[in-house]
Parts: C-alpha cells; structure tokens; sequence
C-alpha cells in the first residue's frame, strides 16, 4: 500500500508541476504590446462615431491599457 501512495504522489507531483506557467499573465500582455477586451455593441457601452470608437466601456479599456 506505501508503494502505491508514493506513486500517487509522484504523478500528483508530474502533474502540479507541469501546470506551472513560467510567464505571468500581466508579463506576456506587455510582451505581446495587445489588450484584448470582449464588449457589447450598444449605445451605452460601446459605438464606433465618426471619428473612431466611443463609450463608457471603450474609454475605461482605453484608460486601464494605457
């Protein structure tokens, strides 16, 4: 039964440490110089004017990526 439990863990362990991601999130946005961000189209959130997108949500991603 010991042997069985040290198997165990040493795949638990394989497992765990091959999950680790060697660059964090916030480093490969700067790395990659792109934010992407999902919104709705409405005229609330987000619209496209004549002079390029607007609105409540384009501005606050506007603000956070810069």
């Amino acid at each position: 039964m010991t042997f069985a439990r040290y198997i165990l863990i040493l795949f638990t362990s394989l497992f765990i440490s091959a999950c680790a991601d060697d660059v964090p999130l916030l480093q490969k946005i700067k790395n990659d110089g792109k934010l992407v961000i999902a919104t709705r189209n409405s005229p609330t959130t987000y619209y496209i004017t004549a002079v390029g997108p607007a609105g409540f949500e384009y501005d606050l991603a506007k603000l956070f990526a810069d």
